[in-house]
């Protein structure tokens, strides 16, 4: 007896429908990353709440946001680990469980999940986790003093800061710019020196702090993908 708002009845070969019900989503943020290795970077993600993880972004830059992967439709426990490949070539997305993926470069400790084909820019960028909602869960200035320095940087830490998501609020009264005391880059964390493989990395300290400064950061060292940092 179910028609369609022209009147016409149903087929009975589409007489059903799946679709997503209520979830939760996890809260995640940004643990560990190497946005410098040869022909990929890795990003692993922590879940501080368990829940769904399905359409989260993961982006570069705050002004004009580029969108470095989509999560897929995964349900994760607090205290997971995801592992993002940018760029990747051979790691397939894991949905069922954390042994999915065979493959050299996949990590067993963690849920392992492909990302687009742009990876991230090895200069001074923000990068943020957003869920499916467009909420800002996490964003983390990163700086590499070796290489040039964005004009679009300073604005978006800006703004990171006036979000709550980052502190100092600001450059001793002032927003902070490359010239200001204390620098842009000096409330920021340092990455300039994670190197080309994927044996070194620039990691959030154990057991997820985040009190949202480059104070919760461990200075480049030996990475730890897909199991808890050191």
């Amino acid at each position: 007896t179910v028609t369609d708002t022209r009147g016409t009845a149903l087929s009975a070969a589409a007489a059903t429908a799946t679709f997503t019900g209520f979830l939760t989503g996890a809260q995640l943020i940004i643990n560990e990353l190497n946005p410098n290795i040869t022909s990929r970077d890795l990003v692993e993600l922590l879940a501080v709440t368990g829940g769904t993880i399905s359409g989260y972004q993961l982006q570069q830059d705050f002004a004009s946001p580029v969108t470095l992967a989509t999560l897929p439709a995964l349900t994760v426990a607090t205290g997971d680990l995801i592992v993002v490949h940018l760029n990747p070539s051979g790691p397939t997305t894991e949905t069922a469980t954390k042994g999915d993926c065979s493959a050299t470069g996949c990590y067993t400790g963690a849920w392992d999940v492909n990302g687009g084909t742009t990876g991230i820019t090895f200069s001074n960028r923000v990068l943020m986790v957003r869920d499916a909602l467009g909420t800002l869960q996490d964003a983390v200035p990163f700086v590499n003093g070796t290489a040039a320095t964005p004009a679009g940087f300073p604005a978006d830490l800006q703004s990171i800061q006036g979000a709550s998501l980052w502190l100092p609020a600001n450059c001793g009264g002032s927003p902070c710019t490359y010239a200001t005391t204390p620098t842009a880059q000096s409330v920021s964390v340092d990455w300039s020196g994670v190197g080309t493989g994927s044996n070194k990395s620039v990691q959030r300290k154990a057991s997820g702090l985040n009190t949202r400064q480059s104070s919760d950061w461990n200075a480049q060292g030996n990475s730890s993908f897909g199991a808890a940092n050191p």
